[in-house]
């Protein structure tokens, strides 16, 4: 299952959003969204099964970080409530971040992710200066390489725990674009996008790692998917590789087509299968999962042991 890398393709799907900085609401104080998290693939038998539980949440109150107010946004993703994914592949992951209230880029981040081992990872963009930094559990032999994150850093974010004082350095980049952002910051940036159909919209972000780049297009659609009966819009996503002048796999995301641009469902392909996210909180049939034909159910007996 390792091999699969289902940590890679929820990461991806679900984290790697978008880009924007024009009108429309800003995070909610407060909000907090469910989803289910659903996989086809081999490991499947090619049938969809629920993998995970999402939650996308916004703290009921503004933080300061470096003398600017910010959201505290929050992602948490577990495969606890379902017992084949925890067989196959347990995983936990926390992560925070913590958007300037203005401009909705990331100030501070913290990643925390368990699966068949813990890491721990900081992300600081010293937006005075233009610089970014990233900070991760070392490895075995660069254990002493790197220099820690300050206690300063360490309290804005929290962090008071002996794992995170052992984080080192691993990465610098200068923030150039200006409007370089993480994984959360795109989220919060996408529901700002405007409603046009047919434009194009181009974003950098910051791995921790390296930097990647997005193509985005808008167009509208209903969505009709799930219980949900309403009008969206639909962002199709696909990573550019300039190096090569290429588009990788897409990824499409529906929001909703009103003043809270909701995350409705997102849909992706790749070489691991296929991986689809409902949102369930206000969903019209909320609790009620789409019943399961006869020959799925034969295929996931002889596939998976039911």
């Amino acid at each position: 299952m390792k091999n699969l890398r289902i940590e890679a393709l929820i990461l991806s799907f679900v984290l790697a959003l978008a880009h924007a900085g024009q009108i429309a609401a800003a995070p909610d104080l407060g909000e907090s969204l469910d989803y289910t998290l659903r996989f086809r693939g081999l490991v499947t038998g090619f049938v969809e099964l629920d993998i995970a539980k999402l939650t996308l949440s916004v703290a009921p109150s503004l933080d300061e970080i470096s003398g600017r107010t910010a959201y505290n946004a929050r992602l948490q993703l577990t495969t606890e409530p379902y017992k084949k994914a925890e067989l196959l592949y347990p995983i936990r992951l926390d992560y925070r971040s913590w958007l300037d209230q203005q401009t909705l880029q990331p100030l501070l981040a913290a990643k925390y992710l368990v699966t068949d081992e813990t890491k721990r990872e900081l992300f600081w963009y010293d937006r005075e200066d233009g610089q970014g930094y990233h900070y991760q559990t070392p490895e075995k032999e660069d254990a002493s390489s790197g220099e820690e994150p300050s206690a300063q850093l360490l309290q804005m974010a929290a962090l008071a725990e002996a794992g995170w004082a052992g984080l080192r350095e691993n990465k610098q980049i200068v923030l150039d674009p200006a409007d370089i952002v993480d994984y959360m910051g795109l989220m919060y940036q996408l529901r700002r996008l405007p409603a046009e159909s047919g434009r194009r919209f181009d974003f950098t972000v910051f791995t921790g790692k390296k930097l990647e780049y997005y193509q985005a297009r808008v167009e509208r659609d209903h969505l009709l998917k799930r219980g949900w009966d309403r009008d969206a819009l639909l962002l199709t996503l696909r990573e550019y590789d300039p190096k090569h002048d290429e588009l990788k796999d897409e990824v499409k995301l529906w929001m909703s087509d009103d003043d809270q641009r909701l995350l409705l469902r997102f849909y992706a392909e790749s070489a691991w299968g296929a991986l689809e996210g409902i949102l369930e909180t206000g969903r019209p049939d909320n609790g009620h999962h789409d019943e399961l034909s006869e020959s799925t159910r034969r295929s996931l007996k002889s596939y998976l042991d039911f």
